[in-house]
């Protein structure tokens, strides 16, 4: 099972890629000043191959301009990790709050609400969650996305959880 587990910062994009339920890592990439129109920094690696790019004074204004640049890597032909990202199975976030919803859940459109619902509590990191989920949940229609609401715990265990949500 192949799984994308995204970390979200007000500015930031982090990303890998894992396979399943060997916890392999096939690839791993970061978006830094998401926003920035001439400034923004964007790493790829594919970690069997070692091929990647890694690019400095990129325009990257939106989360869905990060998402996308991060996926054509994934997909590209000669640095590619995977074929197609109907690969991905799954996608797990490492959330901040979301109203009434701790722990490990589908992102719903309940979960989002309650996301949007305490936006005033976490008003940098919901709307960047927000707009990043949104995004992938236009590009991988099909695919099962889950939210991690356990600030303690690292990105590795978002990939363990996001399998739970199916």
């Amino acid at each position: 099972m192949i799984v994308l587990a995204c970390n979200v910062g007000s500015t930031s994009l982090k990303f890998k890629v894992y396979d399943m339920p060997q916890g392999k890592v096939l690839a791993r990439g970061a978006v830094e000043r998401v926003g920035s129109r001439d400034d923004a920094l964007f790493r790829y690696r594919n970690e069997d191959t070692g091929a990647g790019t890694d690019l400095d004074r990129q325009d990257i204004a939106t989360y869905e301009v990060g998402i996308r640049k991060f996926l054509a890597c994934l997909t590209d032909e000669g640095m590619g990790a995977l074929g197609s990202v109907t690969e991905i199975e799954r996608v797990g976030f490492k959330t901040t709050l979301s109203k009434g919803y701790f722990g490990v859940h589908e992102l719903t459109p309940e979960v989002m609400q309650g996301m949007e619902d305490w936006i005033s509590l976490a008003p940098l990191h919901n709307r960047a969650y927000l707009d990043a989920v949104r995004v992938m949940q236009s590009i991988l229609a099909d695919t099962r996305i889950g939210f991690l609401n356990r600030p303690a715990f690292g990105i590795q265990i978002i990939v363990f959880e996001a399998i739970r949500i199916g």
